[in-house]
This record gives C-alpha cells, structure tokens and sequence, in this order.
C-alpha cells in the first residue's frame, strides 16, 4: 500500500495534499482510530484490502455500492477520513458517488481516492472531473498487498 500512496500522493502534486511523511489518513483522528471506507463490487477486493488496512490499525467499512456506501458516509460514527473507490460499478459509479461526496460540504474532509482497473489516462480524467483527491490503479495496490503476504 506505501507503493500506491506514494503514487497518490504524486498525482497530488508539489504543494498540495499530505506532506509525504505524513500518511493520506492518520491512524488516529481526533483521539479514534482513522477510518476508510472501501467501496468495491468485488467481494474479493473489498475483503483484501479490508483485511490489509484493518491490520495497519485503521477500523475499515466496506461497500459493495454506491447505496451502502452512502449510508455509511452519512452517520456520523461511521463518515470515513478517506474512501477508496472503484470506478466500475452497477447502478451509480465510482464518478457519481464522487461527484456526490465532493460537492456537499458536510463531507469536506473525506478524502477520494480512485481505485480502479480503468486505464490510467482514464482515471486521470475521471479524478479531474469528479473532483477526487488521486488515484491508484487496482492492479498497483493489490500487487502490493499480496507481495507483502508473500514476504
């Protein structure tokens, strides 16, 4: 996950976003654990990185739409410090939860971060229209957890 980060925190440019020793999501916020909600129609995806995060000291949410993920943003107790989200999914995509997420300002400090198998070029895109805070492709960060398990 350090590799993806880094590639996050890249895109995010010189100036802007977290200082690169400083992590996208603390493990503690204001005296809890930093919380990330995964939002993934792959069950498989969604428990890797669950279990990946989890184990980094994060409490983690997972969502399997764009439904769930949005009553999970919308309690209090659960409102994530970053969401990872995928942009392929059924009914409302990644692009639209985004859009959702960024332009309500009761949700200012989530940060949105695209995990996708898009091309990069096209996740470039959709981080820009969206308003999302970078992206990382899905094959970059589960290479990196599963090479991480092999060690």
């Amino acid at each position: 996950l350090e590799a993806a980060v880094a590639e996050v925190r890249s895109q995010l440019g010189a100036g802007e976003g977290p200082k690169p020793a400083q992590p996208l999501v603390p493990r503690t916020v204001e005296g809890r654990k930093g919380r990330i909600l995964i939002v993934d129609d792959s069950e498989m995806v969604g428990h890797v990185l669950q279990s990946e995060l989890t184990s980094r000291g994060y409490e983690v949410f997972v969502a399997d739409s764009a439904e769930k993920a949005t009553k999970i943003i919308l309690k209090k107790p659960t409102r994530p410090d970053l969401v990872l989200l995928d942009v392929l999914m059924p009914n409302v995509n990644g692009e639209q939860l985004c859009r959702f997420i960024k332009g309500n300002s009761l949700f200012a400090g989530i940060k949105v971060i695209l995990c996708s198998s898009e091309k990069p070029e096209e996740l470039r895109r959709i981080c820009r229209d969206a308003g999302a805070d970078g992206f990382v492709t899905k094959e970059a960060v589960l290479a990196k957890v599963l090479a991480n398990d092999e060690g």
